[in-house]
Order: C-alpha cells, then structure tokens, then sequence
C-alpha cells in the first residue's frame, strides 16, 4: 500500500521535504482506506494480521490510520520497504529521517498526537532490499505463523515493483495516494494471484 497525500506536494505547490508528514487529506485517505480493509478482512475471516510501515513520517502516519480503523495495537517498523534511503547522507540513510533524529516522546507529539498506536522495531537494522524480495520473505513469515495477512505501507517505487511482478499484463496504471494493491496466496498450493492492482479504496 502507497503511503497518503503527503503534505508537500497538497494543493498546487510542490515544495520538497526530506521526510513530509502526511496532509490533512491524507490522513483521511488512510483511514478510510482502513475502514475498507476492516471490512475486506471481516469477510473474508482475517483476524490475524500484521501491519508494516516503512520509517518515513508519511507512511507511519498512513499506518497508524490504518491501525486506528483496524483496532490494531501496534504498526511494526520494516527499514527494507523505504525505497528511498539514497536521498540521505549516512550508509543507511538514515540522518535525514525524523524517527531517528528525535527522542520518541518527541516524535509521537509531532506526528502522532492523537495516536494509541506503538511504534515496534524502531531500531534501524535493516538494509533497504528489492520489494519482490521482501514480499516474498513475507509470504514465506505466514508459512511459518499463524498469522493470515500482513498490511505494508510502503512508497511509490515499492507498490509499482510488486504491482507488476504479479500482474500477467504490461498496461500502465496510475498510482494514486494510498492505493492498494493486494496478493491472494495459498500456501498449500504455492499459488498466487493479485486480486486489487492500485486501487483506491477511499472516498
């Protein structure tokens, strides 16, 4: 799943920042898209779930929207699915990143004032690697767990690879603010199938 509108590229202007916070319209965009999910997971009996954010401030806000429509506790950090870490100057990345350049009580009052949710794995000890890659390790955390679906918000870039690593046909297709893209797998036949390709799922 893409992050929400980030803040600065709302409205007309686009005035880039290192690492935005989401916009108002953002915010809505994610919760609603959670609204979506809650409902999606009801039917189709998914209880069991985990939600992955990559360390950017617009994607943990994204997450946390998510979570908060969900009812999940808790958004687990994943540093592999930011595509972006090359923009920054340290080896990872990781100096220009508002998680790791503030105290958490800091962070939180920032960016996730009116949040319950607990940020897990705020450690950065992960290498940004190819979003096939990590789907595929995600895939492979179901097979070893119990758990039936995992929810990871990500960026442009990472959405796009995994978009077209499963989809059968070439055709372009946007990518809007928190669109959604979701692989179907079963596990006992090692099948799967990518049933919503950047689909938008808020109002």
């Amino acid at each position: 799943m893409r992050h929400g509108e980030r803040s600065d590229f709302a409205g007309h202007t686009v005035i880039r920042k290192e690492d935005p916070a989401l916009s108002p319209n953002g915010h809505i965009q994610a919760y609603q898209t959670g609204e979506f999910l809650k409902k999606f997971f009801r039917t189709n009996q998914i209880s069991n779930y985990i939600i992955y954010s990559s360390p950017l401030v617009r994607a943990i806000q994204t997450a946390s929207e998510v979570s908060k429509a969900l009812g999940a506790p808790s958004v687990t950090l994943h540093n592999g699915i930011c595509d972006q870490f090359d923009i920054y100057g340290s080896p990872l990345g990781l100096k220009g990143i508002e998680l790791f350049s503030r105290d958490e009580s800091t962070f939180y009052d920032l960016y996730l004032p009116e949040s319950n949710v607990k940020l897990k794995n705020k450690e950065p000890d992960d290498e940004p690697r190819d979003s096939i890659r990590i789907s595929e390790e995600f895939i492979d955390k179901m097979k070893d767990s119990e758990v039936q679906a995992i929810v990871a918000v990500s960026h442009w870039d990472a959405v796009k690879n995994f978009s077209d690593h499963y989809q059968a046909d070439d055709e372009y297709r946007p990518m809007p603010n928190c669109a959604v893209s979701c692989l179907e797998v079963d596990l006992d036949e090692d099948f799967k199938e990518l049933i919503m390709d950047r689909q938008v799922l808020y109002k």
